[in-house]
């Protein structure tokens, strides 16, 4: 019995080796078909062009991080993605928030700044107690009605609310703001505010006592690109309105230029350079002279040709631009004057004062009246006489270098006022003879010191 059921089990083996062997062949040629099959599609599909027309060939599918790690390739139920849902703005009121904000003042204004569509800026106008100033200038976001920035203007009370005006620019340097008003009596104001989307400075502030003033009629500057870079710069007025009184309205014009330093509006300086050229350092060291002396149209031609002999040097372009907008801020304010030699004279055009006073003729300027006869100044000529004296004073003693040519006007007038102040011929002699060099082709000259002497 036992050696049955062993030779049984030694047949059951065998036939288990016979169909395993079977299996494996059948798995090998199998395989075999398989790839031949493959490859004669790889063949074929390679021999076969991809027309531009026809559909191209999909792209294999990405192998998931499941299949790579031996997981299962079925594939998943694709899925479209969620739409992203925008948030909804918070709604306010804005403009009560404003109105609420700038309760203290009459009324209130605002607009939206360009290149923040979300940003609105704001400004009071008026107080309770009736005085006009425009002093707070924010910032909200018109979503939430936060309010992000605050910065108060320089211009002090505001007395007309039609002279407040805001402008908005873009540029270069982000959002330039100009606020402009009146202040006290007479006063303008010019603020210029920069906003960068984030922060709200003032970068710029004005004054002026002259609203009438040549820089900007009614307001304290104005913004003008003066080197092309697509930046703006500030021309600010810099006219003295007391050079007599005030209501005489003979003012001594002159001018500021600030450029735009990173963060702020800085006032450029006239300088000199150390890369200039020698000669570029002494047409630039006397025009700073000149220019100190009030003789700015000479200055400007001086800087200009500084400027014309090292064109490549930047503090020489500057200067030239600098002292070109002074001397036209002069020549505009003495074309305004009511007393146009007086006008001249105060601005430094000494020429022009004398061609004036020439046509009144000689002999009736041995009075001080035919000069100042029907105009602001002859309630108090002795003042102005004395004014008149201390401006060509300081027209002599600042332009040593100018020539005798030059600055024989200047000598002429001085001459003039010292015969008027005290009516001695020894006192105004030596400077009527300073002027000869330049009026020695011509009898006005001659013809004062002729009247004079006879006067005497």
């Amino acid at each position: 019995m036992p050696l049955r059921l062993g030779l049984y089990a030694a047949l059951i083996l065998a036939l288990a080796a016979l169909l395993a062997a079977a299996c494996t062949t059948t798995t090998d040629d199998e395989q075999e078909e398989q790839e031949a099959a493959a490859a004669a599609e790889i063949e074929a599909a390679a021999a076969t062009p991809i027309s531009s027309q026809g559909p191209r060939p999909a792209a294999p599918a990405p192998i998931s991080q499941g299949t790579r790690r031996g997981e299962s390739s079925s594939p998943a139920t694709a899925t479209s993605p969620v739409p992203a849902v925008a948030a909804e703005p918070i709604q306010v009121d804005l403009e009560n928030l404003i109105r609420t904000d700038f309760a203290e003042f009459q009324d209130v204004a605002w607009t939206a700044l360009p290149t923040s569509p979300n940003h609105v800026l704001a400004w009071g106008i008026g107080s309770p107690s009736g005085d006009r100033f425009l002093i707070p200038v924010r910032v909200y976001d018109a979503s939430t009605g936060e309010m992000l920035h605050e910065v108060a203007l320089g211009g002090g009370p505001l007395y007309d609310d039609d002279a407040v005006g805001v402008s908005v620019s873009e540029g270069r340097t982000g959002t330039l703001i100009v606020a402009h008003g009146q202040t006290g009596a007479h006063g303008v104001t010019h603020d210029v505010l920069a906003w960068n989307g984030m922060t709200l400075t003032v970068a710029a502030s004005s004054f002026s006592d002259v609203p009438s003033n040549s820089i900007a009629s009614g307001r304290a500057a104005r913004l003008e690109d003066l080197d092309g870079d697509y930046i703006h710069e500030v021309i600010a007025d810099r006219t003295d309105g007391y050079p007599f009184w005030y209501s005489s309205g003979i003012y001594q014009g002159d001018a500021a230029v600030l450029v735009w330093d990173e963060y702020a509006y800085g006032e450029v300086e006239l300088e000199l350079d150390e890369a200039m050229h020698d000669d570029v350092r002494e047409y630039t060291r006397m025009a700073m002279e000149l220019a100190e002396a009030g003789w700015l149209r000479y200055a400007a031609n001086l800087a200009a040709a500084a400027l014309w002999a090292q064109p490549e040097n930047e503090t020489a372009a500057w200067n030239a631009r600098v002292l070109e907008q002074r001397a036209m801020a002069a020549e505009a304010t003495a074309a305004e004057s009511p007393l146009a030699w007086a006008g001249a004279a105060v601005n430094g055009d000494w020429a022009g004062a004398v061609d004036v006073l020439r046509r009144l003729g000689a002999q009736a300027l041995i009075e001080p009246d035919a000069a100042f006869t029907n105009s602001p100044l002859e309630g108090d000529v002795e003042t102005s006489i004395g004014v008149i004296r201390a401006f060509a004073e300081a027209a002599i003693e600042g332009g040593e270098s100018l020539s005798d040519v030059e600055l024989a006007p200047a000598w002429l007038i001085r001459g003039l006022t010292q015969w008027w102040g005290e009516k001695d011929y020894d006192v105004a002699e030596d400077s009527l003879l300073e002027a000869i060099p330049g009026y020695w082709d011509e009898t006005f000259l001659f013809d004062l010191m002729y009247f004079m002497r006879i006067a005497e």
